[in-house]
């Protein structure tokens, strides 16, 4: 399958994701390794209904990212099947995998990994900040006039589409 590039520190965030074999082989064990894996890129606003999908910059609606996250994550148990010893816990694991691969157990997936800690967010806490304008290449803190690098937790879903350039002359 084809993924989008994503950057270094969500690699290393899902590196450091150790593999789990205390996950339940069920619906709601998909969903915390949902979680587990992709948590930091995803948040579920109940009154939208509609996932949000981190991109890097801010926090935008991609109906599409969820289910490439949860198919990665059905993927990612096959890995983790080969690093059991146990063959019988091995096998478990690659049926229950499979079974997994279907579109009713992605959904069901999806739908238990929004009431996961730290998935949900209420729509009031986006874009609550007035004080800083995401931009392009950075945010600019408009207190203080300083460009820094996008963080997840300012909780912003808007993007100007100009760079932030403090050089830039204004002749009016």
């Amino acid at each position: 399958p084809t993924h989008r590039p994503r950057r270094a520190s969500a690699k290393t965030e899902r590196a450091a994701a150790k593999p789990s074999t205390s996950e339940h082989l069920t619906d709601l064990g998909n969903g915390i390794r949902l979680v587990r894996l992709y948590g930091a890129d995803l948040r579920y606003v109940w009154p939208w209904n509609k996932w949000m999908v981190w991109d890097g910059r801010r926090w935008t609606d991609d109906p599409s990212r969820p289910y490439e996250f949860a198919k990665q994550a059905v993927l990612e148990m096959y890995a983790e099947a080969g690093q059991i010893a146990d063959s019988g816990a091995r096998a478990a694991l690659v049926r229950h995998a499979q079974a997994s691969e279907a579109a009713a157990r992605i959904d069901a997936m999806l739908k238990l990994a929004r009431s996961e800690a730290g998935i949900a967010l209420d729509h009031e806490q986006l874009d609550r900040q007035p004080m800083l304008l995401n931009c392009v290449n950075g945010t600019v803190d408009l207190s203080t006039g300083e460009l820094r690098a996008h963080r997840r937790d300012d909780l912003i879903s808007k993007l100007c589409s100009t760079r932030f350039d403090p050089s830039a002359q204004c002749p009016i």
